[in-house]
This record gives C-alpha cells, sequence and structure tokens, in this order.
C-alpha cells in the first residue's frame, strides 16, 4: 500500500466515529405524565417544548410553559 493510501485509510477511521456520534437520535415529545403534571400545576398554561435531563442519575424533564402573561421554564 502506498503511503497516500495508509493516510487515507487512518483519517477515515479517525473521523467515521465523530460523523456516527454527531446524527442526533429522534426521541418522542415530552411524555404524558410530564404533560399532564404541568396543565395540572398551571392550567392556563401551553407546554412548548420539554428536554429529558439527567442529572445525579435520576431522569428529569425540563419543560417550558406559555402563558397570557409570559413565557416560563420549569424543571
Amino acid at each position: 500500500m502506498s503511503k497516500r493510501t495508509v493516510l487515507t485509510l487512518a483519517l477515515a477511521m479517525l473521523i467515521a466515529p465523530g460523523i456516527a456520534a454527531a446524527k442526533p437520535v429522534a426521541k418522542p415529545g415530552c411524555p404524558s405524565p410530564v404533560k399532564d403534571a404541568a396543565k395540572k400545576s398551571y392550567p392556563s398554561s401551553k407546554v412548548t417544548a420539554c428536554k429529558e435531563e439527567k442529572e445525579k442519575g435520576k431522569v428529569q424533564y425540563e419543560v417550558k410553559l406559555e402563558t397570557k402573561e409570559a413565557c416560563h421554564r420549569y424543571a
């Protein structure tokens, strides 16, 4: 093998894992129990965003709510 072929293969092996890791994985929206809890606590609001987070080994959801007054974010 020529040096150029070896360098090309080595570069491809280094770049490939980064490209594979950069692809976002599609997840479903906010789980129903999380939406229900937000609507129960803030009945006049609308859930505009929901993000899953892991903190200290526990799964939590950050919920962004829109109300008539303003937008709020509750974790």
